[in-house]
């Protein structure tokens, strides 16, 4: 009895483990496509990738027991750390993920909402948006409540408020010293309700573009 009791037991606790190896492994290809590793958000849900050859996928978990597949990446999963959602920052009602960044080119930007994993925000870079580069500024993690960028063909600067979910717009006489306006800037610092932008003009001087929110 002994027996048959101790091989159910192992037999139960090995199916959690099988499961997890076939929604996150290729059996064909030793390469990780993607961190499997449960990442925890301050409300309690949390994200995690799962992959198999074809695709991998990441989804937003919450504590309730809901899942949302929130993106995709079935054309060369293998480069799911460059092409798929990576996480920026974290905000009460929305995550900002960084994704689709080409080998030698601008990554996109994408705004989900934390509840029901839509997107409410996406940025193609250099296709209609020049979002200003969020990892050059002050070489810290991104801490702002806020996306400022630039849209092709217009002569503004839009702010979008995360948390408010509205753009605002403000209009931008200065002249830039790159083609594509986001490279121009090189520092962004906020106080209070001002926000405060530094870049380098057509000559590389040093200007600033202040914003009263």
């Amino acid at each position: 009895m002994k027996y048959y009791f101790s091989l159910f037991f192992l037999l139960v606790c090995a199916v959690p483990v099988a499961a997890q190896e076939a929604t996150c492994g290729c059996a064909r290809d030793s390469i990780a496509y993607a961190d499997c590793d449960t990442q925890q958000l301050k409300d309690h849900s949390f994200l995690y990738w799962q992959y198999n050859c074809d695709s991998a996928w990441l989804t937003l978990g919450k504590i309730n027991g809901d899942r949302r597949v929130i993106n995709v990446v079935r054309e060369i999963p293998q480069i799911t750390y460059r092409i798929g959602y990576n996480l920026i920052n974290e905000y009460p009602g929305s995550l900002f993920f960084r994704t689709g960044c080409a080998a030698n080119g601008p990554c996109n930007y994408v705004v989900v909402d934390k509840n029901s994993g839509k997107v409410l925000k996406e940025f193609q870079q250099e296709e209609d948006a020049y979002v200003i580069d969020i990892y050059d500024m002050n070489n810290s993690r991104y801490k702002y409540n806020f996306i400022a960028y630039f849209t092709v063909g217009s002569d503004s600067l839009f702010i979008y408020q995360i948390n408010e979910r509205r753009t605002l717009a403000y209009p931008f006489r200065g002249k830039l010293s790159y083609p594509h306006p986001e490279a121009s800037f090189e520092i962004v610092s906020v106080k209070g309700n001002v926000i405060r932008l530094t870049y380098r003009d057509r000559k590389y001087r040093e200007k600033a573009f202040t914003i009263q929110l």
